[in-house]
């Protein structure tokens, strides 16, 4: 097995090179500055971390003191969550709105009633449903959708838009 160096890029065998506990980058024996002497008790001692350079400059006991302090507050929050927790547990769950089964169930057939419904904004108006249904074939049509109109219901939403004539012959 050959590992590749991190800092020079070439490839070493297993014996010729080293692991970084920190970072889990390998690093030539020479890269490393590590000697025979040193690679053996490596090698020797499983109880022994190598640290690169880059890795052994950074203020590990700066960086676990910051760990501990963050653990002390998630622990504190979690102590306030678990104190607001049991003071809501002894609250009745179900608010003021029950909902019987039957309501449940009518308006599930209410919502599958209107499952096939649309609604078309804007359209002009016609003079009867005829047009109306006329228009809506024709956009199914363009759709290249098949519907049977024989089972379309037509009906305007909103207020009728009244003619009015005036006489102004007086």
């Amino acid at each position: 097995m050959t590992f590749v160096c991190k800092c020079c890029n070439k490839e070493y065998p297993a014996g010729e090179a080293v692991t970084c506990f920190i970072c889990k980058n390998t690093f030539s024996n020479n890269c490393a500055n590590l000697n025979d002497k040193d690679t053996r008790v490596l090698r020797s001692k499983k109880n022994i971390n190598w640290t690169c350079t880059a890795c052994s400059t950074i203020d590990v006991a700066g960086q676990i003191a910051g760990l501990t302090s963050v653990i002390e507050q998630l622990q504190k929050q979690m102590s306030e969550f678990k104190v607001l927790l049991s003071s809501q547990s002894n609250q009745p769950i179900c608010n003021n709105e029950s909902f019987t089964i039957d309501d449940v169930l009518s308006e599930i057939d209410a919502r599958n009633a209107k499952e096939k419904n649309i609604i078309i904004f804007n359209m002009n108006e016609s003079e009867s449903a005829a047009g109306d249904l006329n228009l809506v074939d024709d956009i199914f049509k363009h759709l290249d959708v098949k519907v049977d109109t024989g089972k379309i219901g037509i009906f305007r939403l909103g207020k009728i838009d009244l003619k009015i004539k005036f006489d102004l012959s007086r």
